[in-house]
């Protein structure tokens, strides 16, 4: 689902700049240009202390194709001697060692030097914005890297334990529908849903990113076949992209931020005449449970 962004975000990791202006400037060390957005001249880092930043990445007609902004945790990189000449060279910690906290500074890479650039973009280049959030020390980013893992694990913990309680929920869901009990509304290509809770948050939209729970069973005998919960994470997919089937991308439109939804999706929308072996079978109607827990860009 990240295929596209990741060949991307992984290219920043082959160019370089570096020296403070305003203006565009070809960089002596990648011959890539570069430009500062914003100098700031405060804090700048030392060597072996860890610096937390924030990337947009941006076409060349200035619209935002991905924000990294919105991770519950930001990325980090170690400042390294940059005198030693065995360490293995990392454009990022070099660009980011001579910049300051709260500095951005703008990458531009043409598309041509992009490994594996997909088709459809008609662009001449891509800009990495890298923006400086904050300084740690080594010591006080170890801190924030056991708490930041405590955290997740908690949270984690908290979804697996909710398994029991879907399993009953989506069971008795699945043989109401089968019995026509449930008040279910369609969407114009046939997918067919019931809210049991209906959010109030954003609704997602084309080229945005979802992060939903899902658990999922064949609607014929019920069984199993995939969920998120006893992984103890949601799944994040780019609306209108080929990362899930279309019946994902078919009722997501319809579900705000916030909501829970049974959601049955005929064969065409899901695995179609082939099924996905063992597990759906071919002409399988699919029943998900979905929970919506993050919208973004």
């Amino acid at each position: 689902m990240y295929k596209i962004l990741w060949i991307i975000f992984v290219t920043l990791f082959i160019y370089s700049c570096g020296q403070n202006s305003s203006e565009v400037k070809r960089s002596d060390i990648s011959n890539y240009d570069y430009r500062h957005i914003k100098a700031n001249n405060g804090q700048k880092p030392n060597v072996g202390e860890f610096v937390y930043f924030q990337m947009d990445i941006y076409d060349d007609k200035d619209s935002l194709l991905q924000t990294y902004r919105n991770q519950k945790i930001l990325p980090s990189v170690q400042i390294l001697d940059p005198t030693d000449k065995t360490r293995k060279r990392n454009p990022v910690v070099d660009i980011i060692s001579y910049m300051s906290l709260g500095d951005s500074v703008a990458i531009i890479v043409p598309v041509d030097s992009v490994p594996s650039m997909p088709d459809g973009f008609d662009l001449e280049h891509i800009e990495y914005h890298v923006t400086v959030a904050e300084i740690l020390s080594e010591a006080d980013h170890m801190v924030r890297v056991s708490e930041q893992r405590q955290k997740m694990e908690a949270e984690m913990a908290t979804v697996r334990a909710l398994v029991p309680e879907v399993e009953e929920l989506t069971a008795q869901t699945l043989k109401d529908y089968k019995a026509g009990k449930l008040d279910i509304k369609e969407t114009p290509n046939g997918v067919k849903y019931f809210i049991h809770e209906l959010g109030t948050g954003e609704m997602p939209t084309d080229e945005r990113m979802v992060t939903m729970q899902y658990y999922g069973r064949t609607v014929a005998d019920a069984n199993r076949f995939d969920d998120s919960f006893s992984k103890g994470r949601g799944y994040t997919f780019r609306l209108g992209r080929d990362a899930v089937i279309q019946g994902w991308h078919e009722i997501a439109r319809y579900l705000p931020l916030g909501t829970r939804a049974s959601v049955f999706i005929p064969s065409e929308l899901g695995y179609g005449a082939v099924g996905s072996p063992p597990d759906i079978p071919a002409g399988a109607e699919l029943y998900f449970y979905l929970v919506v827990e993050e919208v973004f860009i």
